[in-house]
């Protein structure tokens, strides 16, 4: 399966889109273990040896963390992490994944991005009248960053011609991330720098295929603003 890439344009703004119902139990997942230092031998050719293990997070799904998975290493040029990723490489027909990092990069911490741990990732379907809720019923999943800022999310249904998704990370003390986008099967990566306060991330670069019909791009770009 092709890996495509979530790009994050950062903008403030007030353009959000309304909660969904709660589809699963939405429970939240540790998402990795306590990184442990590796000799050079374990570690993948593109991380920094020696150094530490990369980040593994545990995906989370409509049904639960998911434990047995297939990934893949994405490493530093791929994703904003001290030694790049092992992320979901495959998802469940008519579905989709993410794979993602959430960092620091306020002007006022170091010249680097911090890595944020503890941050609180939602998913939530977003239906209405020209927006079909995806295969199965509405979905509203959550769970956490981890170790290197890591989370995942993994088998989120999503229609042939892509589901309108709500994306929320919340980081006290940080800052708020929301976006809003059609979104097809498939698997992705995004890494995610909040710069302090509110950001929203209008849809501006669809991710669904372009003979998406334009009716669905104007009902997922003008829905309600958040609430939670």
């Amino acid at each position: 399966m092709v890996r495509g890439l979530l790009v994050v344009m950062l903008s403030i703004g007030a353009v959000g889109c309304g909660a969904a119902p709660r589809w699963g139990n939405g429970q939240a997942a540790s998402t990795t273990a306590t990184p442990i230092a590796q000799p050079c031998g374990k570690l993948p050719p593109e991380a920094n040896c020696p150094g530490y293990a990369p980040a593994r997070p545990v995906p989370m799904s409509p049904n639960g963390p998911v434990r047995s998975f297939k990934s893949e290493y994405l490493s530093t040029e791929v994703m904003i992490s001290e030694n790049g990723v092992y992320g979901v490489a495959a998802t469940a027909p008519a579905t989709f994944a993410v794979t993602g990092t959430v960092v620091d990069s306020r002007p006022t911490r170091p010249p680097y991005d911090l890595p944020i741990e503890n941050g609180t990732v939602t998913f939530s379907s977003v239906s209405g009248p020209d927006l079909p809720a995806p295969p199965g019923g509405a979905v509203r999943i959550t769970t956490k960053t981890g170790y290197d800022g890591a989370f995942a999310v993994v088998n989120l249904p999503a229609g042939s011609r892509g589901t309108c998704y709500r994306m929320t990370i919340v980081a006290p003390g940080i800052g708020r991330y929301e976006s809003v986008d059609v979104i097809d099967p498939g698997v992705y990566d995004q890494s995610i720098e909040l710069d302090g306060g509110l950001q929203i991330e209008e849809p501006l670069l669809p991710l669904s295929t372009a003979g998406r019909a334009a009716e669905l791009d104007r009902a997922c770009a003008s829905t309600s603003p958040a609430s939670d």
